[in-house]
């Protein structure tokens, strides 16, 4: 690929490949009809089981009629679950039958779940008797009573009354998915997607993986976010390949799912890429087929992927996207190993992208630390419901404040800041936590870290470390302090030090830190010998 030396932050849209104007429902009976007995779906029941393209499109075509006759074209239908083949089936059979999927997490309370109902005026709820031992077919009655909503049990929709045999036609501009955000900052809210978006966002993120004839892409990534749901499930579509359900998201499952499918392309985010790095199974596993290995999630450390491409000798890629734009920067194969350590690559093709001066609309000068804005036909129609909300980050020209803070090169390599909200400013001076974060991951001992602004009343805030320590080799608060001294200006080394047994994440592998954040500012601060201040369970204090 050639690449043009930029003079400021900004890359124009490149048009090449085509953009495909498509649904999701017709490019799975063109995969049906040309590769009918292929697999398009491995899953275990007891033992590892498959759907072929025929069979998932029968089954998809079969659950659209049922649903057809419970609601209409155009409808909300909800899950509220985690990953199943049946999940796979209700995503295609929602965009068989012309209605749109909204995605649940599973762990969300049931306050928290009628709130998000009411919100997208779900028509169809479907969820499952067991899902880790709790019954949510039996709460999500009971949350439904009373209202108008069809609740059914996914592992069961043959139960459900059939419906015309004649499915609507479908367009696609139509809503496809509607993905609540992860409301680490806020209020969820629900991004809006079209068939045409979702597709393409996964054709085009799949192109870059330089797919095979033979592809199998296993995934603990969860299906009611779009790294499950668009990524993996719609990329795999996307390649004519086998998408891999992956449950319980473990290290052990994982590891045998990617053995026993022959996978060609694993996804890991968060703190399982972690857990498949330190198990003791690893090296001796037969990963022989995989061709490619993708990391993303809050800013992928850059130990980490070091680790696995010494491990796994594979081509390690890092991806960014968010649930607005679900692809929007990525490394390629070939990229040279510094950029795929240390950048999330260059846009995505038919996307214009820029860097933003803070606090100004003024594109950012090459290597500047500004807001990442990105504009085309892969960026979500909006927020359901909530013009207000479309307007705060889509301004009048289309372009879409992700919230990110990053920064460009003349080849248009981006480099991940962080968050914009979560800049730090001590005494006037802007401080990045990703670049803190990325030198604290290189001490031995350092399990995970995340870096964070909390209040000072001299400097306005202070620097913060929440350090994740491996148990075995734990680094005190000297070394770690020492370590930063060496790499960063004094004002951007920690201040306070935090350890902690375990860190919060995000369904998207993006640690919570307005969840650390209220920790330690609710919770009692207790000073160690090693000059470490921890947070006590109340239980402790």
């Amino acid at each position: 690929m050639e690449v043009v030396a930029l003079s400021r932050a900004y890359v124009a849209r490149n048009v090449e490949p085509p953009f495909e104007e498509t649904t999701v429902g017709d490019v799975l009976r063109e995969r049906a009809a040309a590769v009918p007995e292929k697999a398009a779906v491995y899953y275990l029941d007891g033992e590892l089981r498959s759907l072929s393209y025929a069979d998932l499109l029968a089954d998809a075509t079969a659950l659209a009629a049922r649903l057809l006759a419970v609601a209409r074209p155009g409808d909300l239908v909800g899950s509220w679950t985690g990953n199943d083949v049946e999940w796979v089936v209700l995503q295609y059979a929602c965009a068989l039958g012309g209605m749109a999927i909204v995605p649940f997490n599973p762990v969300l309370t049931d306050h928290e779940l009628g709130e998000g109902m009411s919100q997208a005026g779900v028509r169809v709820l479907f969820t499952v008797e067991d899902f880790r031992g709790v019954n949510l077919l039996e709460r999500a009655r009971s949350l439904c009573a009373g209202r108008d909503v069809v609740v059914a049990d996914l592992r069961n929709w043959r139960e459900l009354p059939d419906g015309p045999g004649e499915l609507p036609p479908v367009r696609p501009a139509d809503p496809y998915l509607v993905q609540f955000t992860s409301g680490t900052t806020g209020r969820p809210k629900g991004a809006v997607l079209s068939h045409r978006t979702a597709y393409n966002n996964a054709r085009l993120r799949a192109l870059l993986l330089q797919p095979g004839p033979n592809e199998v892409w296993c995934s603990p990534a969860p299906f009611y976010h779009v790294g499950g749901s668009v990524s993996q499930v719609l990329g795999a579509l996307a390649a004519s390949g086998a998408v891999v359900v992956v449950a319980p998201p473990r290290a052990s499952v994982v590891l045998d799912l990617m053995e026993r499918t022959r996978a060609t392309h694993v996804g890991l985010i968060g703190k399982l890429a972690l857990d498949i790095l330190d198990d003791p199974t690893l090296p001796t596993r037969d990963l022989s087929s995989l061709t490619s290995l993708a990391l993303g999630g809050t800013g992928v450390l850059p130990h980490v992927v070091e680790r696995f491409r010494d491990l796994l000798g594979v081509s390690v890629v890092n991806g960014y996207g968010q649930s607005e734009s679900p692809h929007i920067c990525g490394t390629r194969p070939e990229d040279s190993d510094e950029d795929r350590l240390s950048t999330i690559g260059r846009p995505l093709p038919h996307r214009d992208l820029c860097i933003r001066s803070l606090g100004s609309s003024d594109v950012a000068d090459l290597g500047e630390t500004g807001e990442i804005w990105t504009r085309g036909p892969l960026v979500m129609d909006g927020y359901l419901n909530d013009p207000q909300a479309t307007a705060s980050v889509i301004d009048d020209d289309g372009w879409l404040c992700t919230g990110d803070l990053g920064s460009m090169d003349e080849r248009g390599m981006v480099t991940f800041r962080g968050r914009s909200r979560e800049l730090i400013i001590r005494g006037g001076e802007n401080i990045y936590p990703q670049e803190i974060e990325n030198v604290l991951s290189e001490v031995p001992g350092v399990a995970a870290v995340a870096v964070l602004g909390t209040p000072h009343p001299r400097w306005g805030e202070e620097v913060t470390a929440v350090v994740l320590a491996s148990p075995d080799a734990a680094p005190t608060v000297a070394e770690l302090r020492a370590f930063a001294s060496m790499k960063l200006a004094p004002f951007k080394v920690p201040e306070r030090w935090t350890f902690v047994a375990a860190l919060p994440y995000t369904a998207s592998g993006k640690i919570m830190k307005s969840v650390l954040r209220r920790e330690l500012a609710d919770l009692a601060r207790v000073e160690g010998p090693d000059g470490a201040t921890r947070p006590l369970a109340s239980s402790e204090q």
